[in-house]
């Protein structure tokens, strides 16, 4: 039972410090959401469009796309037990930054937030496109800083920035990060090193698709400890998707895309269920798992259903 239900809502054309900030929910429900075009005012830090603080939350089937915010990512978690699934989070950036590690994520920002206890938080990312996004510092598609997180069967295609173009990581903590579709991401125009690690931590990197091998693949700080067999790895010139955008262009608008997988994708079956936290269904609402092993990416491929590329239709506009 959810205590706190934000559903169906359109927040858009806002210039702000914040969007929306969510603080301190007890079972909060953020659902069907499309939040576009809010562009936060820079004199602030951490400005973002959608803020989720504190206890226990879910953010699913919602859309976020071409958003411009001040210092970090459209969607900022500072601490809490929260889900972050299904959603579409595209053409987002940020656009300055003078807080190190904290400078980043075009798409998404998880984070602890001291001094709360650092066991007083965990985020799933999983089923989500993540596709467009854009940083001057780092962490295009996700940023994550000293949190414990789960990161797997997302679509994190296209995003660009300076350091770590798909995820940029700043934690000492376990990242497992598997089951991903890793494709198109550019790192200061160069397409090697799509996640980068800046403090040693302990690294799982299992059953993605990826354009290069690990080590072309991941930068990681010395002294990291890797726990998870790369060879699951699979490297590829095409994951095999629908019609996913062209280029890591901010400007190329992911939101009518179709990052779903064709019938010849190398992601079908290639995935490893284990501890990646697999839900019932995938992005688009198929179930999870349809073949012998759980598909790589956010799609679970059923050959006789139509990929939608967004979450559902929304009704209430806020301005």
């Amino acid at each position: 039972t959810h205590s706190i239900y934000f559903h169906n809502n359109k927040i858009h054309d806002n210039q702000c410090q914040s969007g929306i900030i969510i603080c301190n929910t007890v079972n909060m429900l953020f659902d069907y959401n499309e939040v576009y075009n809010n562009a936060t005012n820079p004199a602030y830090t951490l400005t973002t469009s959608l803020e989720v603080t504190g206890n226990h939350a879910t953010i699913r089937k919602n859309s976020l796309h071409d958003n411009t915010n001040g210092y970090t990512a459209a969607v900022l978690c500072r601490s809490g037990f929260i889900d972050i699934s299904d959603n579409l989070i595209c053409n987002n950036q940020h656009i300055i930054g003078t807080c190190g590690y904290l400078d980043g994520g075009g798409g998404l920002m998880i984070s602890s937030n001291s001094p709360i206890p650092i066991d007083s938080t965990f985020y799933t990312v999983r089923n989500n496109v993540i596709a467009n996004n854009y940083s001057p510092f780092h962490g295009g598609g996700i940023n994550v800083y000293q949190s414990p997180a789960v990161i797997a069967n997302n679509q994190i295609v296209n995003n660009s920035s300076a350091v770590g173009a798909a995820i940029y990581f700043s934690s000492t903590l376990p990242l497992p990060i598997k089951n991903n579709t890793f494709y198109g991401n550019s790192t200061a125009g160069s397409p090697l090193y799509p996640v980068y690690a800046v403090t040693a931590g302990i690294v799982k990197y299992d059953h993605n698709w990826t354009e290069h091998s690990f080590f072309q693949d991941c930068s990681l700080a010395a002294g990291y400890t890797l726990t998870s067999d790369t060879t699951t790895n699979i490297v590829g010139s095409s994951p095999g998707m629908v019609s996913p955008t062209l280029t890591a262009s901010v400007s190329e608008s992911a939101v009518a895309s179709n990052f779903g997988l064709v019938g010849t994708s190398p992601c079908i079956d290639h995935g490893d269920s284990t501890g990646a936290f697999p839900d019932s269904t995938d992005y688009i609402g198929n179930p999870r798992i349809t073949g012998s092993s759980i598909d790589i990416g956010a799609y679970e491929y059923v050959s006789t259903t139509s990929v939608i590329p967004a979450p559902a239709s929304q009704d209430n506009t806020m301005t």
